[in-house]
């Protein structure tokens, strides 16, 4: 049986690794800057990675149901200046994964479309790992959940490499609001040693 004293040690000892936790990932993200671009597809079974699902056109629904559409969570940081542009939008199943170029924002439909402007990027090797939060500064395209700008957010997701590389667990969530994920995703990564 463990008493109050050894109690209050154990949640003492936790505090102080989660704090030496916090600091290594701050050292760590101190000697990176990251620059990446990912695009993944929201997989709707057994359950939608997207939580509440969102509220879509008929038009939409059906298409999904009928595998003629599918999710893709795209996110480009930085886009402009120090912005990161999240982007869901809905494509035909065979269309490749990740050009270049930003798909249209209305055909396919674009189901949100908003910019958050990182307040920490946290960067870590062995795990990789990247974790951007900060605030919506606009929706470009109002999404199905309302306006976001204002709300918190963040973005996290696991890396192979670098260059051209391959992303997982890759989420969103924009605070009060929603939550998007890719188990996979496609992109490019560069790491650079901050002076």
């Amino acid at each position: 049986m463990t008493s109050k004293l050894d109690r209050r040690s154990v949640v003492a000892m936790g505090v102080l690794s989660a704090v030496a936790g916090s600091a290594s990932a701050q050292e760590n993200s101190r000697r990176y800057k990251a620059e990446f671009f990912a695009e993944g597809i929201i997989p709707v079974a057994p359950w939608p990675f997207i939580a509440p699902p969102p509220p879509l056109p008929p038009e939409i629904l059906q298409e999904i149901a009928l595998g003629r559409l599918e999710g893709r969570l795209r996110v480009t940081f930085p886009a402009r200046g120090n912005v990161m542009l999240v982007q869901v939008y809905f494509a035909p199943p065979m269309a490749p994964l990740g050009p270049p170029q930003d798909p249209p924002y209305t055909t396919p439909p674009t189901g949100t479309l908003f910019e958050i402007r990182p307040k920490r990027v946290i960067v870590t090797r062995n795990p990789n790992t990247i974790l951007v939060d900060g605030e919506v500064i606009n929706d470009r395209v109002v999404a199905p959940y309302g306006a976001f700008k204002g709300r918190a957010a963040a973005v996290s997701l696991g890396y192979e490499g670098e260059g051209r590389t391959r992303f997982n667990m890759m989420g969103v969530t924009v605070a009060g609001n929603h939550s998007a994920y890719c188990p996979t995703a496609v992109g490019t990564l560069e790491l650079r040693r901050n002076n």
